[in-house]
């Protein structure tokens, strides 16, 4: 809940529709985040890219050792 709101405060032109969690071989944390483009959202036009679903990878190495993989 906390990645879905902050995605919505912070980033609008990523609309977030689906998250995974699952653990990586070396004992990472990754979260795959999936959603809708909207290139438009910082002027108020919230209208998606339907055919441009992006998926980002966040992995959790160390104690504070976050990493963004495409």
């Amino acid at each position: 809940m906390a990645v879905a709101e902050a995605l919505a405060k912070w980033e609008p032109r990523f609309e977030l529709t689906n998250v995974e969690v699952a653990p990586s071989p070396d004992g990472a944390i990754i979260l795959d985040l999936s959603g809708n483009y909207r290139p438009h959202a910082l002027s108020g036009d919230v209208s998606t890219v339907t055919d441009e679903v992006r998926v980002v990878r966040v992995a959790r190495g160390g104690a504070d050792e976050w990493s963004l993989q495409t």
